[in-house]
């Protein structure tokens, strides 16, 4: 999966959006009920007036995703990292990296993370950081393989993370790329 060109870094803004299916009975009861278990995100990048080699290159990447129809990579520079993330085992000494959603809600949804940026990655067994020759990483799916005795306590982890994305729109034209004299926003939407 390709990585979003981060350079140079733009101003971006992050909007968290929810499914909810809504029914309105005649007699004037509202239903609600949740589709999704975690947010997905939208990611509007807004674009200065590029240089044309800067323009030249954002489109290249645009091209190359077949517009809205290929996901790839990207990271949101804002956040920090995500601390203290826990881990449930698969099978014997694989485990999976996990992220929680909505920790400060009633029903808080923990899922499985996949798309670690590498070499922001810590480990922790039992608090303490973990060398990494006891395990190995897979970043692209989120997992860990412990050697033979580790851990010998609770592991958790530390990590940043790309958003899986998707150009919004498919009708972008050279030209908006290349119009250096205008700003403009491109949106990218996070996929499953």
């Amino acid at each position: 999966m390709d990585i979003f060109p981060s350079k140079p870094a733009y101003p971006v803004t992050k909007e968290a959006l929810w499914r909810t299916l809504r029914s309105d009975t005649v007699s004037g009861i509202s239903r609600r009920r949740a589709t999704w278990l975690r947010p997905l995100h939208r990611f509007t990048i807004h674009l200065p007036a590029l240089s044309r080699e800067e323009a030249h290159n954002l489109y290249s990447f645009y091209m190359s995703q077949l517009g809205s129809f290929r996901a790839f990579k990207f990271q949101f520079i804002k956040e920090g990292s995500w601390e203290g993330m826990s881990m449930k085992v698969i099978s014997g000494q694989e485990w999976q990296i996990q992220i929680t959603y909505g920790s400060s809600y009633e029903n808080p949804v923990t899922v499985d993370q996949k798309l670690l940026i590498p070499g922001t990655v810590t480990i922790y067994d039992d608090g303490v950081v973990l060398d990494p020759s006891h395990y190995s990483l897979d970043c692209d799916e989120g997992k860990v393989t412990f050697a033979s005795g580790y851990p010998t306590g609770t592991p958790t982890c530390d990590y940043k993370r790309y958003y899986k994305v998707v150009f919004r729109d498919d009708n972008l034209t050279k030209e908006l790329f290349m119009n250096t004299f205008w700003k403009t926003d491109l949106v990218l939407v996070e996929v499953d």
